[in-house]
């Protein structure tokens, strides 16, 4: 979906990839949980088109950041040997 707010806009490329994550649904988003050396993202992708990313470390919370877009897809079928 496009970005509004292009004056935000980042262009740099991504600084971060993690893998492995685990969806899980609400009456208000689909959420993406990844863990990983203490730290803990949920990605939240509202059904209203907002979406946000907590992150937490060792249970403390570091940051929470509203999205100003992003794109959802499904993941590349798995290649057969």
């Amino acid at each position: 979906r496009a970005v509004s707010g292009a004056e935000n806009a980042r262009t740099t490329n991504a600084s971060l990839e993690l893998r492995n994550g685990v969806a899980g649904q609400t009456p208000e988003a689909t959420t993406y949980t990844f863990e990983t050396q203490g730290f803990r993202y949920v990605l939240s992708l509202n059904r209203d088109g907002t979406g946000l990313l907590d992150v937490t470390r060792d249970g403390a919370p570091l940051t929470s950041e509203p999205l100003i877009g992003y794109q959802q897809g499904a993941a590349p079928a798995a290649a057969t040997p």
